[in-house]
């Protein structure tokens, strides 16, 4: 999806964008291991070690760069137009041929569990990562931490061979899309790309991978579940599966989204900061996806208002989907919010492929973004009103609390919503 952005600077950004992420490619039995293959494929390849890439990179004036999302593994190259043959040579050698040196796996992995031990020293994190496999279930690829990290476990038993694996299995042609933007033409963008890339096969002995992405359907009853740190502030996270990031109502999903918790003046933080004074801020969000997206409502509170905390959030809930719905004023805001970082957000040729990606990952109509502003602008009360009921289950709701369980197990269990239970992060 070649777009021509002539500039000064002449560069070109490319996004190799794989079809699948740290959540959705892991293995059932070894989540994180996506994400750590995608650090690794800069630390050495066949012919190059990573001093070598790291040199020649710089050497070119060229960015390689790798990341990871719900939904899609990206290897991205940002390179001088005058130096893209060379630029290249080097990206394709990353992402075929990476060797996954030993050496380098033993530091990265020592990087890896200290990071998630920091995670489950963050209530907010570890909240994070106990939500996707309670909101998802094990059967389903996005029920693993929602941080991407993967376990304790997984990550001490990866081995070279298991990285190697997974990149045969998912870091192939027929499974990627090349986003281009820049100062190039088709013609010689093709044949530099034929050059690199032309003859770039899939092993033919192993058949492309397929997601676990099942339907769920949404949950009858709220349940809570409870997490001990003792001393902690309390931090609360609510929320339900979604329509996927491709369905029809997404735009006014997101519209909905924004009134209740996702901007600094919206309901959930006007109510919980600048009202109340219980929190130093709250918000709320639609992680995007592929499959059924996680809503999700977050607060970090007093402990001695967490359960007080919870009822304001779910009466905003409720409330959004008709028993106070949006405002002219609320609404207008939302509309202005969404649609006018758009140009902030795409400044850059990279900003740019990033946001072609998105259409790509995502399946969005080619003139999706051509037109988002109009759909945006189009929205009115009722129809934001019918998103919000899509989007919020409030009578299926899954809550998990960190904080001094001796301080608010009690409040909490008085509410009597659900189940509650306490559980560890054990892993």
């Amino acid at each position: 999806m070649p777009l021509t952005e002539p500039s000064s600077w002449s560069y070109v950004s490319f996004s190799g964008t794989a079809s699948l992420s740290p959540v959705a490619a892991d293995p059932a039995e070894a989540p994180g291991t996506a994400s750590l293959a995608l650090a690794m494929l800069d630390e050495g390849t066949q012919t190059r070690d990573a001093l070598q890439i790291s040199a020649e990179a710089d050497r070119l004036g060229a960015r390689i760069s790798s990341g990871s999302s719900l939904d899609s593994s990206t290897i991205g190259l940002s390179a001088i137009t005058s130096k893209l043959d060379e630029s290249l040579d080097l990206y394709a050698d990353i992402v075929r041929r990476p060797a996954f040196p030993d050496k380098e796996l033993a530091r990265l992995k020592k990087q890896r569990l200290a990071q998630i031990q920091q995670e489950k020293s963050s209530p907010t994190s570890l909240a994070l990562r106990v939500f996707g496999p309670l909101l998802y279930g094990d059967e389903h690829a996005y029920g693993i931490p929602l941080t991407g990290s993967g376990t304790t476990q997984a990550i001490s038993a990866l081995t070279v061979d298991g990285l190697r694996a997974f990149h045969q299995r998912w870091v192939r042609p027929d499974n990627a899309t090349l986003v281009v933007v820049g100062d190039i033409d088709m013609a010689r963008l093709t044949s530099l790309l034929e050059k690199h890339f032309g003859d770039w096969s899939p092993d033919a002995a192993d058949d492309a991978a397929e997601k676990r992405l099942p339907t769920l359907q949404a949950r009858d009853g709220q349940r809570i579940f409870l997490l001990d740190r003792p001393g902690s502030q309390a931090t609360i996270i609510a929320g339900n599966l979604a329509p996927p990031r491709a369905s029809d109502e997404n735009i006014a999903m997101n519209t909905a989204n924004a009134i209740l918790g996702g901007a600094f003046n919206s309901r959930l933080n006007l109510n919980l900061r600048e009202d109340k004074r219980w929190s130093y801020g709250a918000r709320s969000l639609l992680m995007d996806a592929r499959a059924q997206q996680p809503f999700i409502a977050y607060a970090a509170v007093q402990t001695d208002k967490t359960a007080a905390s919870m009822q304001e959030m779910l009466a905003e809930m409720r409330g959004i989907r008709g028993k106070q719905p949006a405002t002219a004023e609320e609404l207008d805001d939302a509309q202005n919010n969404l649609t006018r970082k758009l140009p902030g957000e795409n400044e850059t040729s990279g900003n740019i492929a990033g946001t072609l990606a998105e259409s790509v990952v995502f399946d969005l109509p080619d003139d999706y973004y051509d037109t988002y502003v109009s759909q945006v602008r189009s929205l009115d009360v009722p129809t934001v009103t019918d998103a919000a009921k899509t989007l919020v289950n409030p009578d299926g709701l899954t809550w998990v609390v960190v904080g001094d369980l001796d301080k608010i197990e009690a409040s909490v269990r008085d509410l009597g919503w659900g189940p509650v239970q306490v559980i560890s992060d054990d892993e």
